[in-house]
């Protein structure tokens, strides 16, 4: 692979030099400015222009090399923030998806109690009015007249026959009532 090889001349402590790579040349003049930033910074201490010209590029390289491995520490404090931060996300994400399936389990259930519900309300209507109407229906029905060979029935006798077809109409009606719900699941109120 042909890679295209960028030059540039830059400035560095009043010298002008040639650089070459393949970086965008506006990258070879950021490096230059920021050797004469650094070289600013150690001739702006007292005492730093009275060293010899090879210590104050050794200390020039310490200082970069100082930027330089503080800039790698804070990448990789990045890079495990990064990491954490990602490890969170699958957790929340995974918290997220298990919630949505409880709720809609709870709402499914919802709806299968408020059709039970419905369902009940109707069966309970209609028990209602069938034993309603085996009730007026136990009530208008005339009573039978008394066999000609039967003594007539007192007055006391009459409304003791009376309360037992009653009796008799009401449990009719308890009967449908329970076949009706017989095999019916009944919600649980308590929840």
């Amino acid at each position: 692979m042909d890679l295209k090889k960028n030059y540039a001349e830059v400035l560095i402590d009043g010298k002008i030099y040639t650089l070459g790579g393949s970086e965008d040349t506006s990258y070879f003049q950021k490096v230059a400015a920021y050797v004469n930033q650094k070289l600013g910074e150690l001739r702006s201490h007292p005492g730093f222009l009275k060293q010899k010209e090879d210590y104050q590029l050794v200390m020039l390289e310490i200082n970069m090399a100082d930027d330089y491995f503080k800039a790698q520490e804070s990448a990789e404090r990045l890079e495990l923030q990064k990491t954490e931060m990602d490890r969170d996300v699958y957790g929340l994400k995974h918290e997220l998806i298990n919630t949505q399936m409880k709720l809609e389990e709870a709402q499914n259930r919802i709806a299968e109690l408020e059709a039970a519900v419905k369902e009940a309300k109707t069966a309970a209507s209609r028990a209602k009015r069938e034993a309603a109407a085996a009730l007026l229906e136990a009530e208008e029905k005339p009573e039978p007249a008394p066999a000609p060979e039967a003594p007539a029935l007192t007055e006391e006798e009459r409304r003791l026959r009376e309360e037992e077809e009653k009796k008799k109409a009401l449990q009719a009606a308890r009967a449908a009532t329970e076949q009706l719900f017989k095999g019916r699941p009944m919600p649980n109120r308590n929840h």
